[in-house]
């Protein structure tokens, strides 16, 4: 477990201050030593930003859940898809708000479809990250919801 917090130690005072490099730095560490087979992992994904929660002040949270949220939607591969939801739950409950960022409000279509392609592993930090702003799950359906409940043709 310290090795993964360890490293991204001398960005963390920055990063809480809001330094969007800093917290880049964290993420990108943190997501590398998840992706590599060889690491040990001694916590579940859920804990790989928990020191965010107590640590970050809510203000600034709230300005960078946005920034998160780009992260989330230029993420490549399940691993570092999955880091990035649960970075972006962590930073939206460091917020201590329901209020949606105004920039998060015109991405939630496209996060739900990344949720929809990655499947498991998002599942849970996406349902809570609507359970945070207090969204419901099917105000974002499918595109092809239409096509799904169409009968098959003979």
């Amino acid at each position: 477990m310290k090795r993964i917090y360890k490293a991204g130690r001398k960005h963390l005072h920055q990063a809480f201050g809001g330094d969007v490099e800093s917290l880049s730095q964290i993420y990108s560490h943190r997501t590398a030593l998840w992706r590599d087979p060889s690491y040990v992992r001694e916590i579940p994904p859920s804990l790989l930003f928990i020191d965010f929660l107590s640590r970050m002040p809510g203000h600034v949270a709230f300005k960078l859940v946005p920034v998160v949220a780009d992260w989330v939607l230029s993420s490549t591969g399940e691993v570092e898809t999955e880091c990035a939801f649960w970075l972006l739950l962590s930073i939206a409950e460091s917020s201590s708000t329901t209020e949606i960022p105004e920039g998060l409000q015109s991405r939630l279509h496209d996060l739900n479809q990344k949720a929809i392609a990655h499947g498991d592993p998002v599942k849970v930090p996406y349902r809570e990250l609507l359970r945070q702003y207090r969204l419901d799950p099917n105000a974002f359906p499918p595109e092809n919801a239409a096509e799904q409940l169409r009968e098959p043709e003979l």
